[in-house]
């Protein structure tokens, strides 16, 4: 994370029932299975798709963009996560 970002993400990830909370808090970085009110972005997508996210395979953009991961929030936000975790 670098110094001035905060934001708070959510993934559903569909098949496992389970969310994914990733918590941006300038250098401070918080990740865990479980729930949060009000994220600044929530996505949805199948474990495989995240898998792919995660090895580099499959820029979190470009899973958006093709309709494998649907997201609502704030979508500057959401433009960032790539920038953030180059993977």
């Amino acid at each position: 994370p670098s110094d001035d970002m905060k934001a708070v993400f959510r993934i559903d990830i569909t098949d496992e029932n389970r969310s994914l909370v990733i918590d941006i808090n300038n250098d401070k970085l918080n990740c865990y299975f479980g729930s949060v009110e009000d994220p600044d972005v929530t996505a949805k997508t199948k474990s495989e798709v995240f898998q792919a996210i995660l090895s580099g395979k499959k820029p979190f953009q470009n899973a958006f963009m093709s309709g494998d991961l649907s997201a609502q929030g704030n979508f500057k936000v959401l433009r960032n996560f790539d920038a953030v975790f180059r993977f």
